[in-house]
Parts: C-alpha cells; structure tokens; sequence
C-alpha cells in the first residue's frame, strides 16, 4: 500500500467537495489492515490480502437500514474537511480514535462520489499496520483456533469500534477486499444503471455473517428481542455507493483486476461536478 494511488485529481475533487452546499457534503472512513500472513509494506507480496472495516447500518434509520455502510456522514460545518468530517462520524458513530490505533496513517482521499440522493461523498483511506485481521475458523472441529481468533476480534473491536451507537450501527466487521473483486460467492451481480445521465455499474453482493470476521456488536437494551434478533441477522447486504467505492479501493490497495465488469475511473468526479453545475446554475472555479 506504499504507492496507492489515491489522491487522483484531488484539487479537483475537494473544489467539487467544497462547492456543495454544508448539507450536501458528506465524508467516510475506510479503514485498511493487512490480512493474516500478509506484509503489509508489500501488496504483491504473496499474502492473503487486506480487509477493511465496514457496520451495518441500525434499523431504526431512515435511511439504508440494515446495509452495509463505512463510519461516516454529513459535515457539520463549512470550515471542516473531509478528514475532519470522517473522523468525527467515525468517533460518534464507534468510537474509533486514530491516535489508538497502532500504525494509523493516512493513504489519501478518493475523488468525489455523488450518492443517490445527491450528496457529494469523499472516502477517506487510511492503513493500520499494527493490526491484523483475525483469521476466520469456520470448522467446528477447529475450535481452540475459533475460540483464539474469538479473543482476537474482541481485542480488535476494543481498539477500532470501542463505542458502538445502537442508534446509528448493528455491528462492525472486516470485509476480506479481494472478495469483492470476485464473481463468485458473495457477489450477487451487476446492475447497470444511468447515473445523472452516465452509464455506472451498482455491484450487489449478499455476505454470510458467519463468512467475515465481526469485531463488535451494539449492546441490545434488555428485552429487545426483535432488535436482538435483527441485529444477528445471517446475511449482509452491500450495495449502492458503498459497495461502488468498497470496490474501487479494492482496486486500488489490491493492484488486481477485478472479475467483473467495472467503469474504467475511479470515483465520479465528472458527475458531480455535472450535476453541480445544472443544480445550482453555476460554474465551478476548476
């Protein structure tokens, strides 16, 4: 991950960011952490790969509930940046603090995305290196492994998501990124779909909760048992613009092609900026 290169065009990007209204402008934090066996400061050197950190959205929320979704959401004011903004959420919604979280450090910034409901979105990449994801023990007949990787997530929880908000997040689990550049498995196919009037590509994918590794869950208030239950759910779904930029940044930390058909760009810089400049009559300063 030492030469990822994120930081595409980002002038352009943050000019695009910037020139959205407060309530329009939106961050999230990705968070990247090498996978069992794999050297971090090498992406082609052979290992497992890496994960990153992802919730599922409360139930209770208007808004995708029960998606998958990244720590994140709308800025609280015009001086804050992306960074800024990400953070924050990240600190609210899981009390995820960088400053303990062993080797945190910033990669860069994606270029803007626009969501559906036109929001001007940034992903905030940043690597742990001092952390490793836990290796997944699906076999029963392993059980001491299970019961120590068990610990392990626990500890990792204790560390990325130590405040999980019941309002706001289910749980809190790492998705292993080669998986989402495969057309097997988990991936549920590709819907192409005009996006502000450009061909995009939503890719779909339906996760079994027991196929990821989950770090932390949101305590349940005594007697909530259709929350409880809801909460514990078999699946996951990832869709939408989280699974759009889950993918790229897949591309991007992986240098590997992915099995599906994808745009050629990273982000959406141009639709945004497009769609800008038709909404609110007015050219941006690029």
């Amino acid at each position: 991950m030492e030469n990822t290169p994120l930081d595409v065009a980002e002038e352009t990007s943050r000019a695009i960011w910037r020139s959205f209204p407060l309530h329009k402008r939106a961050a999230v934090l990705v968070l990247v952490l090498p996978s069992p066996g794999h050297e971090s400061s090498n992406k082609h050197s052979g290992g497992s790969g890496f994960s990153t950190l992802l919730t599922t959205r409360a139930h209770t929320l208007k808004t995708s509930p029960g998606l998958a979704a990244f720590p994140g959401g709308k800025a609280d004011s015009l001086d804050e940046d992306e960074w800024q903004c990400a953070l924050r959420e990240a600190a609210e919604e899981i009390g995820f603090d960088p400053s303990k979280a062993p080797g945190f450090r910033r990669l860069g910034t994606m270029p803007c995305y626009l969501s559906y409901n036109d929001i001007a979105v940034r992903a905030c990449v940043a690597a742990i290196d001092g952390l490793t994801t836990p290796a997944l023990q699906p076999n029963a007949t392993a059980a001491a492994a299970a019961a120590e990787d068990e610990l392990a997530a626990q500890r990792l929880g204790a560390l990325l998501a130590p405040a999980v908000q019941a309002d706001e997040v289910n749980f809190v689990f790492l998705l292993p990124l080669e998986r989402v550049l495969e057309t097997g498995g988990w991936y549920a196919g590709g819907t192409p779909m005009p996006v502000r009037g450009h061909g995009w590509i939503f890719h779909d994918y339906v996760i079994p909760v027991n196929e990821v590794v989950v770090v932390a869950r949101a305590a349940v208030p005594a007697g909530a048992a259709a929350t409880r239950t809801r909460s514990r759910a078999a699946t996951i779904i990832l869709q939408g613009l989280t699974g759009h930029i889950v993918s790229d940044v897949a591309r991007l930390v992986l240098d590997t092609p992915p099995e599906m058909e994808v745009l050629t760009y990273i982000g959406s810089n141009r639709i945004a900026r497009e769609y800008y400049q038709k909404k609110y009559d007015w050219k941006m300063p690029l």
